[in-house]
């Protein structure tokens, strides 16, 4: 008889009426080394019925728990991917915001760059115009008309200096009340980041106090931005000063030049007498608009 019909258990040749075959690894045995006659009698009436040695029993315990801790591995592997994929989510949403923000500055640049080069021609015809007039005074008067050619020479550089100045000044900002300390850039960018969304470290170009400085005095700061809509989106949003602790009484306004203040002046003084003409004293009269196109408004009470 082959040797496949050995005992595995004690290496006896087996007869077949007492052989037991493993369904998994096909190992024989006596029934009597392995179960008792009650499991053979069970056995031998059980077509569905398979009989597994020791050795596949216990590897199949083996398996099993294998295959749990599987399970286990996969099922955190799956948790960490949602993780990572929330992750990519957040900074692919990020990164559109960041797209969406430099298509805005993109546009807005391409914006000051046309006004930039409308007021350089508008200079530049000043300038000819100012040649051209010249010439005509001194053609027409000859010489004899000095004084005339002179005026209007003073009065066209006037003009040009003011459209220069105000041209400097346009994107800054004034800034007043703030406590004087070694880090007035940092207290500067606090405050404008809170009152617009679209402030960052390089718009801010030059952050200095104005005057010498004085124990009793807390001189002002000026402040030099990188472009005219940054001035417009801050200027826009100063009511949310009192939304900031500790800064909530500091001022700002517009950079203006001798003149526009001047003229910003005549207006607030217009206010304050209709203001005080007003019977019923229900309103109130405030000077509004962009700079130099002010405007008075009247306004209830009750909305201030």
């Amino acid at each position: 008889m082959s040797s496949r019909y050995s005992c595995t258990k004690c290496a006896k040749v087996v007869p077949s009426k007492e052989l037991l075959i493993c369904a998994c690894c096909k190992s024989c045995a006596h029934n009597k080394c392995e179960i008792n006659d009650d499991i053979l009698e069970i056995l031998k009436n059980s077509k569905g019925l398979k009989w597994f040695c020791h050795r596949c029993f216990d590897l199949s315990l083996d398996i099993g728990s294998l295959a749990k801790s599987v399970d286990n591995t996969k099922n955190q592997i799956v948790t960490q991917l949602d993780v990572l994929n929330e992750i990519y989510m957040k900074i692919k949403l990020d990164i559109d915001n960041i797209k969406v923000n430099i298509e805005r500055n993109e546009s807005r640049l391409d914006q000051l760059d046309r006004f930039d080069t409308t007021v350089r021609d508008g200079l530049e015809t000043c300038k000819n115009e100012l040649k051209e007039t010249y010439a005509g005074i001194v053609r027409k008067g000859g010489g004899a008309n000095i004084d005339a050619i002179r005026s209007e020479v003073k009065s066209f550089q006037k003009a040009l200096d003011e459209a220069n100045e105000i041209k400097e000044r346009e994107s800054n900002l004034l800034m007043f009340r703030l406590s004087e300390s070694d880090d007035d850039r940092g207290n500067v960018l606090k405050i404008l980041k809170h009152l617009s969304e679209d402030v960052s470290d390089k718009n801010v170009i030059k952050v200095f106090r104005l005057g010498k400085r004085q124990e009793s005095v807390v001189r002002p700061v000026l402040i030099k931005l990188d472009n005219v809509f940054l001035r417009d989106s801050i200027m826009r949003n100063v009511k949310k000063f009192k939304s900031l602790q500790g800064f909530s009484h500091v001022g700002l306004s517009h950079d203006l030049t001798m003149d526009q203040r001047q003229e910003y002046k005549t207006y607030v003084d217009r206010a304050k007498a209709m203001e005080k003409e007003e019977i019923n004293r229900n309103f109130l009269f405030r000077v509004r608009g962009q700079v130099g196109r002010w405007k008075i408004v009247k306004l209830p009470r009750k909305q201030m």
